[in-house]
Protein backbone atom coordinates (compact mmCIF):
# COMPACT_ATOMS: atom_id res chain seq x y z
CA UNK A 1 0.00 0.00 0.00
CA UNK A 2 1.17 3.65 -0.97
CA UNK A 3 1.17 6.52 1.56
CA UNK A 4 -0.22 9.32 -0.25
CA UNK A 5 1.52 11.91 -1.72
CA UNK A 6 1.30 14.42 0.52
CA UNK A 7 2.29 12.21 3.44
CA UNK A 8 5.74 12.62 1.26
CA UNK A 9 6.47 15.98 1.29
CA UNK A 10 7.80 18.11 3.77
CA UNK A 11 5.75 20.13 6.34
CA UNK A 12 4.46 22.89 5.52
CA UNK A 13 1.54 22.60 3.88
CA UNK A 14 -1.00 22.19 6.69
CA UNK A 15 0.10 25.31 8.36
CA UNK A 16 3.38 24.29 9.70
CA UNK A 17 6.82 25.69 8.98
CA UNK A 18 8.20 23.73 6.51
CA UNK A 19 12.09 24.23 5.48
CA UNK A 20 11.79 26.61 3.10
CA UNK A 21 9.26 29.11 5.95
CA UNK A 22 10.54 32.44 5.17
CA UNK A 23 12.10 32.16 2.02
CA UNK A 24 10.70 33.89 -1.61
CA UNK A 25 12.16 31.75 -4.75
CA UNK A 26 12.38 32.70 -8.25
CA UNK A 27 11.66 30.14 -10.41
CA UNK A 28 12.54 30.18 -14.15
CA UNK A 29 11.11 27.10 -16.38
CA UNK A 30 9.38 27.37 -19.30
CA UNK A 31 7.51 24.16 -18.84
CA UNK A 32 4.48 24.80 -17.49
CA UNK A 33 3.37 21.85 -16.35
CA UNK A 34 7.04 21.34 -14.70
CA UNK A 35 6.80 25.59 -12.94
CA UNK A 36 3.20 24.48 -11.37
CA UNK A 37 4.51 21.41 -10.03
CA UNK A 38 7.95 23.09 -8.84
CA UNK A 39 5.41 25.74 -7.24
CA UNK A 40 3.23 22.97 -5.59
CA UNK A 41 6.32 21.68 -3.64
CA UNK A 42 7.63 24.61 -2.63
CA UNK A 43 4.86 26.30 -1.33
CA UNK A 44 4.22 22.83 0.59
CA UNK A 45 7.58 23.07 2.10
CA UNK A 46 6.65 26.21 3.01
CA UNK A 47 8.28 29.35 1.00
CA UNK A 48 6.80 32.64 1.93
CA UNK A 49 6.32 33.33 -1.85
CA UNK A 50 7.56 31.54 -5.40
CA UNK A 51 7.85 34.15 -8.26
CA UNK A 52 7.39 31.77 -11.38
CA UNK A 53 8.68 33.17 -14.85
CA UNK A 54 8.48 31.25 -18.49
CA UNK A 55 10.70 33.81 -20.41
CA UNK A 56 14.28 35.79 -19.43
CA UNK A 57 12.39 39.10 -19.66
CA UNK A 58 9.89 37.67 -17.00
CA UNK A 59 12.53 36.63 -14.54
CA UNK A 60 14.48 40.03 -14.94
CA UNK A 61 11.49 41.80 -13.86
CA UNK A 62 10.92 39.46 -10.95
CA UNK A 63 14.41 40.08 -9.49
CA UNK A 64 13.55 43.64 -10.06
CA UNK A 65 10.39 43.49 -8.20
CA UNK A 66 10.53 40.87 -5.67
CA UNK A 67 13.07 40.34 -2.92
CA UNK A 68 14.35 37.08 -3.78
CA UNK A 69 16.36 34.70 -1.41
CA UNK A 70 17.03 31.77 -3.94
CA UNK A 71 16.75 31.49 -8.26
CA UNK A 72 15.64 27.49 -9.58
CA UNK A 73 16.67 28.43 -13.20
CA UNK A 74 16.14 26.01 -15.81
CA UNK A 75 19.09 26.02 -18.44
CA UNK A 76 17.14 27.48 -21.00
CA UNK A 77 14.00 29.21 -21.29
CA UNK A 78 13.11 28.41 -25.06
CA UNK A 79 15.87 28.68 -27.14
CA UNK A 80 16.51 31.44 -24.57
CA UNK A 81 19.86 30.74 -22.20
CA UNK A 82 19.76 31.80 -18.63
CA UNK A 83 22.63 34.06 -18.80
CA UNK A 84 21.33 37.11 -18.17
CA UNK A 85 19.06 35.77 -15.20
CA UNK A 86 21.74 33.91 -13.57
CA UNK A 87 24.25 36.85 -13.90
CA UNK A 88 22.04 39.55 -12.33
CA UNK A 89 21.59 36.69 -9.14
CA UNK A 90 25.33 36.90 -9.36
CA UNK A 91 25.59 40.63 -9.01
CA UNK A 92 22.76 40.83 -6.25
CA UNK A 93 24.36 37.75 -4.41
CA UNK A 94 21.40 35.87 -4.91
CA UNK A 95 21.89 32.05 -4.69
CA UNK A 96 20.53 29.53 -7.39
CA UNK A 97 20.68 26.42 -8.64
CA UNK A 98 20.23 24.95 -12.66
CA UNK A 99 16.88 22.57 -12.43
CA UNK A 100 17.43 20.96 -15.69
CA UNK A 101 17.38 18.21 -18.27
CA UNK A 102 19.89 19.59 -20.28
CA UNK A 103 23.44 17.35 -20.21
CA UNK A 104 26.22 18.64 -17.63
CA UNK A 105 28.54 19.77 -20.93
CA UNK A 106 25.62 22.01 -22.24
CA UNK A 107 27.52 25.53 -23.00
CA UNK A 108 25.18 27.42 -21.67
CA UNK A 109 26.15 26.20 -17.95
CA UNK A 110 29.87 26.69 -18.39
CA UNK A 111 29.66 30.39 -16.80
CA UNK A 112 28.63 29.10 -13.76
CA UNK A 113 30.91 25.54 -12.91
CA UNK A 114 30.13 25.97 -9.40
CA UNK A 115 26.75 26.31 -9.58
CA UNK A 116 24.98 23.26 -8.83
CA UNK A 117 22.46 21.35 -10.89
CA UNK A 118 19.49 19.19 -10.23
CA UNK A 119 18.82 16.99 -12.99
CA UNK A 120 15.36 16.84 -13.95
CA UNK A 121 13.22 14.90 -12.90
CA UNK A 122 14.32 14.98 -9.43
CA UNK A 123 12.10 14.09 -5.86
CA UNK A 124 10.54 16.43 -3.73
CA UNK A 125 13.68 15.63 -1.42
CA UNK A 126 16.51 15.76 -3.82
CA UNK A 127 15.50 19.30 -4.69
CA UNK A 128 14.40 20.69 -1.65
CA UNK A 129 17.82 19.17 0.05
CA UNK A 130 19.49 21.21 -2.66
CA UNK A 131 17.48 24.82 -1.90
CA UNK A 132 18.36 24.19 1.87
CA UNK A 133 22.06 24.06 0.93
CA UNK A 134 22.01 27.25 -0.65
CA UNK A 135 20.52 28.88 2.01
CA UNK A 136 22.70 30.17 5.24
CA UNK A 137 23.02 27.36 8.29
CA UNK A 138 20.41 25.13 6.83
CA UNK A 139 20.39 21.35 6.13
CA UNK A 140 17.27 18.78 4.95
CA UNK A 141 17.00 15.62 6.81
CA UNK A 142 16.50 13.13 3.71
CA UNK A 143 14.40 10.90 5.97
CA UNK A 144 11.56 13.53 7.42
CA UNK A 145 12.01 15.91 5.31
CA UNK A 146 12.96 18.31 8.38
CA UNK A 147 15.61 21.46 8.54
CA UNK A 148 18.21 20.56 10.48
CA UNK A 149 19.71 23.63 11.82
Amino acid sequence: MHEPLEENRPSGAAGFPGPLSGVRILVAEDEVIIALELQDILADAGAEHVAVTHTIDEALAAIEREVISVGILDVRLGTASIGPVADRLVRLGVPFLFYSGQPPTDPARAPWPDVPTVEKPATDIRLLSAVCALLPSSALDARTGQVIR
